[in-house]
């Protein structure tokens, strides 16, 4: 195991699927995520508010919303704290 694979491992963000040895991470709209640099209003949380292969994301201290690539994002994410309610099916 390599070190990256162990900070993951440690972070909770490795999964059993992976694609070209990238761990992959679900993220879906409504997600509340914590991320590795703050904002300068000092959060670190943010709300998930798009998704695709740019996000927009809602900083939860101050409100301003930010568009950032989903690579960036995935690197940058230290943990998911809360999952939204997906709605059923139809």
């Amino acid at each position: 195991m390599t070190s990256s694979e162990r900070l993951r491992v440690e972070v909770g963000l490795l999964n059993e699927d992976k694609r070209e040895g990238n761990a992959l991470v679900e993220l879906n709209l409504g997600d509340t995520v914590r991320l590795r640099k703050p904002h300068p209003c000092g959060s670190t949380d943010w709300k998930i508010m798009r998704t695709g292969m740019d996000f927009r994301i809602q900083c939860l201290g101050c409100g301003h919303q930010a568009w950032i690539a989903r690579v960036k994002l995935e690197r940058q994410l230290k943990t998911v704290l809360s999952c939204a309610e997906k709605s059923p099916e139809r």
